[in-house]
């Protein structure tokens, strides 16, 4: 299993909720390859949270990855298990991060990052 969650919330706060999933292989990468690799089976699990209250993803670094992901059959909420709303121009705002998973993974993931979606609010 594999996880990619680069450029997330500060690593120590993030730990704890992937340890209580079970043990991951973490594989870091900046682009939206991340997406094509769950859409492809090699990866279980992207992660993507804000390191600061208020920071809103843009919505090109997200796109079409997403999108590829889903139609492979991942799952794409925001940590709060709502669909990922691009309607509100150039950033994500509506959301407070992002997770992608391979699907019927999410129902394990979300309660895990619940506590720490709510320490980092919109």
């Amino acid at each position: 299993r594999s996880l990619n969650r680069s450029k997330s919330a500060v690593p120590s706060r993030l730990e704890p909720c992937i340890a209580a999933l079970g043990p991951f292989t973490n594989q870091e990468m900046d682009s939206q390859c991340k997406y094509a690799l769950l859409a492809r089976g090699d990866a279980d699990l992207v992660i993507r949270m804000p390191r600061a209250p208020g920071h809103s993803e843009c919505i090109w670094d997200h796109a079409s990855g997403t999108l590829i992901a889903e139609v492979a059959g991942a799952c794409i909420t925001d940590a709060h298990g709502r669909e990922l709303d691009f309607a509100h121009g150039e950033t994500l705002s509506a959301n407070i991060g992002i997770v992608c998973t391979a699907r019927g993974l999410e129902a394990r993931v979300l309660p895990a990052l619940a506590a720490l979606a709510g320490a980092v609010p919109a």
